[in-house]
This record gives structure tokens, sequence and C-alpha cells, in this order.
């Protein structure tokens, strides 16, 4: 059973008009239209599980808007930390090369 009671708007308790479970009469119907046709929407009445289902389905129809997103990446660069220890790897053989090198002159 949902916070509504299990139907919406039902259940036993007494609601008011700001609750989000009221009545049908809680809401201005007349406006609501008004609103939707001045700013070219549609209105759904919903009254059960399935109008809810049938407007949900519409409002799935209609013109989907693809979003042109900006996103980035943050890397974090360990590289350095290898750089260094391969430079210091290279010195030593290259030290190790020439003091070899000497002995055998």
């Amino acid at each position: 059973m949902g916070a509504c009671g299990g139907r919406l708007g039902g259940g036993g308790r007494q609601r008011g008009p700001g609750d989000a479970c009221g009545d049908r009469e809680a809401f201005d119907e007349r406006q609501l239209k008004g609103i939707a046709a001045k700013t070219g929407g549609t209105y759904y009445s919903v009254t059960d599980r399935d109008s809810l289902e049938k407007a949900l389905e519409e409002i799935d129809k209609l013109e989907k808007t693809e979003l042109e997103v900006d996103t980035w990446d943050r890397w974090d660069e360990h590289f350095s930390l290898f750089l260094l220890l391969g430079a210091v790897l290279v010195f030593i053989a290259v030290s190790l090369s020439m003091a070899s090198a000497r002995r055998m002159a």
C-alpha cells in the first residue's frame, strides 16, 4: 500500500489542499487546462492506474530533445615517478658501462 492509502487520492485519513495525496477538488482543473493551453502543453487528467499508464505512454511518444553536453575527464598523471626511475637507471647503466670500459682499456 502506497503513501496515499493504496489508491490515487484515496485513503482513510483527512487530507488538505496542499497534500500530495489530496482529493481531486484540491486542484483547479480548469486553471491547469488553461495553463497547458497557453504554454502549448497538454493536460493529463489522471484518476487511476490505467489513466496514469496511458498518460505516461503518450508522454513517452512525444518528441525527444537532443542535448549537447560538454564533459571533461579529470586525469591524474602518474608518469613522473616512472620517468625519474628510468632516468636514474639509464644513468647507472651508462656509468657502469663507462667504468667497465676503463678497466678493459
